[in-house]
């Protein structure tokens, strides 16, 4: 059966399963590629290969079956640090795309300078609204008793009706 690498996701935690075995590729998720990439490891290094391939191959040249063991060993504990590695670049590469994204977006979304209760329409001393100030608020314009920068001109890129809560 040929599949499209089109219509698959295959990344470094699901191409040993057993729906990819037929698959053509090794890998096709971006990230998963670029992590291989990145670290000089060939998709293909990271399969697994049983014991009897190597003992297939080895056990003709006369290599002691210790020797091949060995050798099994050397290289599936390389097979495994190579995916680990991969895997955590991956993450990492995943990670800091999401804190980028969060960032940017936190940078046109950044909430206004904090309000003090005087300046979104309470009073210290009591603890009911102002109805002025209320009604004000309401308007877009938060009056600043202390000398502190109103909302309105920290919230420019906030519809009206969202000054009022901020």
């Amino acid at each position: 059966m040929m599949i499209g690498a089109g219509s698959l996701e295959i990344n470094l935690y699901n191409f040993e399963d057993d729906e990819f075995a037929e698959s053509p590729y090794v890998l096709t998720s971006p990230r998963s590629l670029q992590a291989c990439d990145m670290l000089g490891v060939k998709p293909a290094h990271l399969l697994y290969k049983p014991l009897a391939d190597f003992q297939d191959e080895l056990l003709s040249t006369g290599l002691p079956l210790r020797a091949i063991y060995d050798e099994y060993d050397e290289h599936e504990k390389l097979r495994q640090r190579q995916l680990r590695e991969c895997r955590d670049y991956r993450d990492k590469m995943i990670g800091d795309r999401v804190q980028h994204m969060m960032s940017s977006s936190a940078q046109k979304f950044i909430p206004c300078h904090t309000l003090s209760y005087e300046d979104a329409g309470y009073k210290s001393d009591e603890s009911h609204y102002s109805s002025k100030k209320l009604h004000a608020a309401s308007d877009g314009e938060i009056p600043s008793e202390r000398g502190q920068s109103t909302a309105s001109t920290h919230c420019q890129s906030y519809p009206r009706r969202y000054k009022v809560i901020l």
